[in-house]
């Protein structure tokens, strides 16, 4: 498939951006992770792309992250399963707290460790940089962990739609069981023991949430919906944190406050 200007402007802004840095991203098998790399790969090669799988515990679906990096022939591979170090944090907070853990525990603490597992890799590589690998319907609706997969030095699709996404997916001839995988978290479970879809946790379909985000159409029910879940995430945009400023003077930079 030929390659659209939106696609070949991200693979030049990435190409940029990077200059001569080393890359870590992490794998996990999804749409958004899969079409990040592959732009990178498209902007870098190879060589200074590190991908990394991070399971936690048994990943069903760690298949797709292994398809992926065959396909895109990624050579800097590392599989480092946090499944060990999320139960004994888990123990912990029993043995000292003893309460059940709630789900924004069980969801957002995953992601952080993974989080914290890039930056380890980075560390011992050198001179390189983690991608966020978060798109902006997950964003807009706060489907992202604070200090966890919203994290990163670098976004290369945070300003880019799940549809969207998924298009330069296919220009990038990504296979099409990636691309247009059911997105899940990995931990929601239904009754049956399948795992939750994204979009049976968020109510919204992702054609429903990126027509409303791009083109402001959609039933009154769905776009208040959403303006509502973006509130409620505004505090994840602005990571300087909020401080008590006594307004003493900086002599560093010359103000004088």
């Amino acid at each position: 498939m030929q390659q659209s200007k939106l696609t070949l402007e991200i693979i030049d802004w990435t190409k940029t951006y990077l200059g001569n840095s080393n890359v870590v991203i992490g794998i996990s098998g999804g749409v958004d992770s899969s079409v990040t790399a592959a732009i990178l790969k498209e902007a870098i090669g190879i060589d200074r792309i590190y991908a990394v799988m991070m399971p936690c515990g048994e990943q069903k679906d760690i298949d797709d992250s292994k398809k992926l990096i065959k396909h895109l022939s990624l050579k800097n591979v590392y599989e480092l399963n946090i499944g060990e170090t999320y139960d004994a944090l888990c123990k912990q907070f029993h043995h000292n707290i003893d309460v059940n853990l709630p789900t924004t525990f069980t969801t957002n603490t995953p992601a952080r460790l993974r989080m914290t597992t890039l930056y380890g890799v980075a560390a011992m590589i050198g001179n390189c940089r983690v991608v966020n690998t978060c798109n902006l319907s997950e964003d807009v609706v706060g489907y992202s962990t604070k200090f966890g997969d919203h994290a990163g030095d670098f976004s290369i699709i945070n300003h880019l739609t799940k549809t969207e996404v998924r298009r330069i997916g296919s220009e990038l001839n990504l296979p099409k069981e990636l691309v247009y995988k059911t997105p899940i978290d990995g931990k929601s479970l239904n009754e049956d023991g399948s795992y939750k879809s994204d979009e049976d946790k968020l109510g919204i379909s992702y054609n429903d949430l990126d027509n409303i985000i791009r083109y402001g159409i959609g039933n009154d029910d769905n776009i208040n919906k959403v303006k509502k879940m973006y509130q409620n995430s505004l505090h994840k945009f602005d990571l300087h944190l909020p401080s008590f400023d006594p307004r003493f003077p900086n002599y560093i930079t010359g103000e004088n406050r």
